[in-house]
């Protein structure tokens, strides 16, 4: 009997132990998502570097807020560097601050960089 009650604590104690050492999904995806934002933002622009995409002429449109830089090429509420009377390749931080969808319109942008 004394063997037995020295195993159960013994496995629960190794359940509990691995438990603890195993990241969530939710851990993983927010470490990967860090890793993805820190690699990505490594290059950094002056605000006048961000204005050379303007998505005009071929350029790539690219806008910065909350000094992330973000590529909107591909969107197509941002079609040839616009999107309801702003443009791209500005700071668009204290227009979209009061907009009604905030952060929420960068999340299918890819993150370039961030501002010097």
């Amino acid at each position: 009997m004394k063997n037995k009650t020295l195993i159960i604590p013994m496995a629960l104690t190794l359940a509990f132990t691995i438990g603890a050492c195993t990241p969530t999904v939710k851990e993983e995806a927010t470490n990967v998502k860090d890793t993805i934002k820190e690699t990505s933002s490594s290059q950094q622009y002056t605000l006048d570097e961000l204005s050379q995409y303007n998505g005009q002429n071929g350029n790539k449109a690219y806008v910065a807020y909350k000094g992330i830089v973000y590529d909107v090429t591909h969107i197509k509420e941002w079609k040839d560097g616009k999107h309801k009377g702003q443009n791209a390749g500005t700071d668009l931080t204290k227009t979209f601050s009061n907009s009604p969808h905030g952060d929420s319109i960068f999340q299918s942008a890819k993150i370039v960089g961030k501002i010097k």
